[in-house]
């Protein structure tokens, strides 16, 4: 691959010095995307374009090597042409209205006169949504957030969607911004976490027969009543309970707003509440202080990943108006910062956070969504430069100059460090104000696709005299970035073009986050998304390739009951090698149904696999028929 130029971009100011010239010198792939051209030589055999030298197709201390997968040679037209002329017409169907789906997301009324007269427009994070199986019937059923508690929805066996919140016993009233299903207390049903603006989170107990109890008080979770966006569950010292870190915003509804730079750290404390169990009762204490991850930026998400792979969970804190910091788990209950050791920075608007094997090499990425638009000039933006340039501005247009990143993809090197390969991989496009990223196999063809949700909101900050002049001056007014097209990137020989123009999830509008599940139970993968102040949308899969596929569900015995943390390699019956994670959240405010989906081509099933569980114990299982739902339990 042909090594990124350096763009420059000078600025002529119109002043009393008529020789003053600043240039600003922009990576193209930090900026506008590198990419190699359509006549790109292949990367050396066993390296991938885009990755470090020296960074191996073999997964670092993987059982199963890849015997093959994609070669990564950048972007084609050709290849571009291909997959669009294969894309199903329609390539989803939006059905919410059809199947019952009913909710509609709204704000706290209470809250909008306090966020209204702030410098810095706050609360649009709206609401995440989250697929899982509740009452074990085999269909995943979700939950929506947003004002009035959320809504809980039934799905009846993938025909349609019924409303279960007052039956289910879930409170009326607040405003929250994600849920959780997760096993908390290993009897093997799934139980509900859900974060809350300005209250504290709440922990409901599955009883069993469609019914939860609020046991929140009694674990310990009613102490603190913070803006909490994000949770993670995860299992911090693998003793077999999962505990869980959440993702404190700041207090913007008693009037502090951030602090500009990139040490922001005039937030509320993230949380981490350590499991405990005595005499049969469940209590989660925060021992965030003592164990070095009470970060105090904004936070907007929160990730756990063994991006080392030492056998010990760390921990990813993505914050808003400031850097990220990534702290390395040291074991008994210690971490340490190493943001800047593993090359995780300058990260200074982290929205969403999810880690998959998106080119199947065995390395994990972790996608980082980020506000994206590069650079303006005269109030019109100049997006996405292929060339180098020279760009003329004025005296007015250089005060109001903003220049902001694109997203992130991060990639294990077998380094102990983290690589950007965003640009190397991804087609570049109007990215936005990018706030959910879901991986999702559209076409169960056995290589990752991708989502990413867009959009702001309309509202203009209730400002008054130079402050509201200023404010909607500036052309990073952040009503610029409402109404934005979602985006849909699929995989074709290497690289991931943007076929948003063709997929109708890549409408206009303002969303935040999405589940990617199979409602109907006819083993394609579907997608719900949760709209900012809109209602919510069901996107059902219309493909009909005839892709094989196959489902894990993995039961924890050692380990915690959800098998959080265990990581999953397979080999198909063609030779193909498979990687994931299983994970508790993903994207922004979201989480996908626990058990893993693995799309397997014209495979007809898996040859062999290794799940390394987080007891510690690697277990290899044989041959598993496609087309199917296993379950497998630790042993």
């Amino acid at each position: 691959m042909r090594e990124a130029q350096s763009s420059l971009l000078r600025c002529h100011s119109r002043s009393p010095h008529p020789g003053l010239t600043i240039a600003i010198g922009l990576a193209m792939g930090a900026i506008w995307g590198c990419r190699p051209t359509p006549d790109s030589p292949p990367p050396p055999a066993g390296q991938v374009a885009g990755s470090p030298t020296g960074a191996s197709q073999s997964a670092q201390g993987g059982v199963l090597a890849p015997e093959q997968g994609p070669r990564l040679h950048g972007y084609s037209h050709a290849a571009k042409q291909r997959l669009v002329q294969r894309l199903p017409k329609p390539m989803f169907r939006e059905v919410a209205a059809d199947v019952g789906l009913t909710f509609r997301h709204a704000s706290n009324p209470a809250l909008i006169p306090k966020r209204a007269v702030l410098e810095i427009p706050m609360d649009i994070a709206g609401g995440g949504v989250s697929a899982g199986d509740y009452d074990g019937d085999g269909f995943d059923d979700l939950f929506f957030a947003g004002f009035g508690g959320g809504r809980l929805f039934h799905n009846d066996a993938g025909q349609r969607f019924s409303d279960a919140t007052a039956s289910a016993g879930l409170p009326l009233g607040g405003e929250s911004r994600a849920g959780y299903w997760i096993d908390y207390d290993n009897d093997g049903d799934l139980d509900l976490f859900v974060t809350w603006v300005a209250e504290p989170c709440r922990l409901f107990q599955n009883l069993g027969g469609g019914r939860f109890a609020d046991v929140s008080e009694d674990a310990g979770f009613s102490i603190h009543p913070d803006i909490t966006h994000e949770a993670v569950w995860f299992d911090v010292d693998n003793d077999g309970w999962l505990d869980v870190y959440t993702a404190s915003f700041g207090r913007w509804d008693r009037g502090r707003e951030p602090l500009r730079g990139q040490q922001n750290t005039n937030g509320e404390p993230n949380r981490l509440y350590h499991h405990r169990v005595e005499g049969g009762r469940h209590r989660f204490e925060d021992i965030a202080p003592q164990s070095g991850v009470n970060d105090t930026g904004w936070t907007h998400s929160v990730g756990a990943w063994d991006f080392d792979r030492d056998g010990k969970p760390d921990l990813f804190s993505l914050n808003d108006f400031g850097n990220a910091r990534i702290y390395r788990n040291l074991g008994s209950l210690k971490f340490q910062e190493c943001s800047e050791e593993i090359r995780f920075q300058p990260l200074n608007n982290g929205m969403g956070f999810s880690v998959m094997d998106l080119d199947r090499d065995g390395h994990f990425e972790a996608f980082v969504s980020e506000i994206s638009i590069p650079v303006f000039q005269e109030g019109q933006p100049i997006r996405y430069r292929m060339e180098p340039g020279v760009i003329t501005l004025s005296d007015d247009t250089l005060h109001f100059l903003s220049v902001t990143v694109n997203n992130r993809l991060y990639s294990e090197t077998g380094r102990g460090t983290l690589s950007n390969r965003f640009a190397s991989l991804f087609e570049p496009a109007e990215m936005g104000w990018s706030w959910d990223g879901s991986s999702i196999d559209y076409d169960n063809d056995g290589t990752l696709d991708f989502s990413i949700l867009t959009g702001t909101e309309e509202r203009t900050p209730r400002l008054r005299g130079e402050r509201r002049e200023m404010h909607l001056a500036q052309a990073r007014f952040i009503n610029r970035y409402a109404n934005e097209p979602n985006l849909f990137f699929m995989h074709q020989e290497g690289f991931w073009y943007h076929v948003g123009d063709f997929s109708q999830t890549g409408y206009v509008g303002n969303s935040r986050g999405c589940a990617v599940f199979d409602f109907d139970g006819d083993g394609d993968l579907d997608m719900a998304i949760n709209d900012y102040e809109a209602p919510g949308k069901l996107f059902r899969n219309e493909q009909s390739l005839g892709h094989s596929w196959i489902r894990l569900h993995l039961l924890g015995t050692r380990s915690n009951r959800n098998a959080i943390g265990a990581r999953v390699e397979l080999r198909d019956s063609r030779g193909e090698a498979h990687h994931a994670l299983v994970v508790s959240r993903k994207g922004f405010l979201s989480q996908d149904p626990i058990p893993l989906h693995f799309g397997l081509g014209k495979a007809e099933g898996i040859r062999e696999g290794v799940i390394h569980w987080p007891s510690g114990v690697s277990q290899t299982i044989g041959a598993l028929e496609g087309r199917k739902r296993h379950v497998i339990e630790e042993r």
